[in-house]
């Protein structure tokens, strides 16, 4: 009786750490991966997806342990399974239908509705994420130079916050005027502007190979 009390307990905390953890994990690796990304603003689109994570774990839990009873090993190899196709079905198989799945939808947006195509990414990340080096000059409104350098480092817009770290440049920044930098970026191809009416401050980024 005692160790079928135990059986239950193990299996009970285990659905609850499989279908809630391993859900999060989905969601964590779908968003390195570009895939989903849902800033604080956000957050009741960020829990559906991640519920609709948990539930296809619990579902593959239930199935699988089918297979190998509720025996502590039993379950010990489930939650391995489960495990594996979380970090591995989730980049084989769960990112491409997704990308599939948002191929259609902007084909139909430009193609049928003449609609713009929809990007789950914040401006932010749109923006920083390149493999190119990138100058960023920061400006308030007033058109004040508050700081200039190579992008080292930014935050994912995901933790709500804006920071970010600089590498200076050779230039003095006595010598960078607004005029002169906002000259020098409409020149460039690869060039971007970032307002944040939030923060007062403009961003003028230039990518460069």
């Amino acid at each position: 009786m005692q160790k079928e009390i135990t059986q239950i307990i193990f299996s009970v905390i285990s659905l609850l750490v499989t279908s809630g953890c391993f859900g999060y994990l989905n969601y964590a690796i779908l968003e390195k991966l570009d895939a989903v990304s849902y800033s604080f603003n956000f957050t009741d689109e960020k829990k559906l997806v991640i519920t609709l994570f948990s539930g296809l774990n619990f579902f593959l839990y239930l199935w699988i342990n089918t297979f190998f009873g509720i025996s502590q090993k039993g379950i010990v190899i489930t939650i391995g399974i489960i495990l594996l196709f979380d970090i591995f079905g989730t980049v084989i198989a769960i990112y491409p239908l997704l990308m599939l799945g948002k191929f259609i939808i902007n084909l139909i947006r430009s193609k049928l509705l003449n609609k713009s195509e929809i990007d789950t990414r914040s401006t932010r990340d749109f923006i920083f994420n390149s493999n190119k080096f990138q100058r960023v000059y920061i400006f308030d409104f007033d058109n004040n130079l508050i700081s200039a350098g190579w992008l080292d480092y930014q935050q994912a817009s995901s933790n709500n916050y804006f920071d970010i770290s600089l590498m200076p440049l050779d230039e003095s920044e006595t010598d960078l005027d607004f005029q002169v930098v906002a000259k020098y970026v409409s020149k460039q191809k690869e060039s971007r502007v970032l307002v944040d009416f939030e923060k007062k401050v403009k961003l003028y980024i230039v990518r460069e190979s």
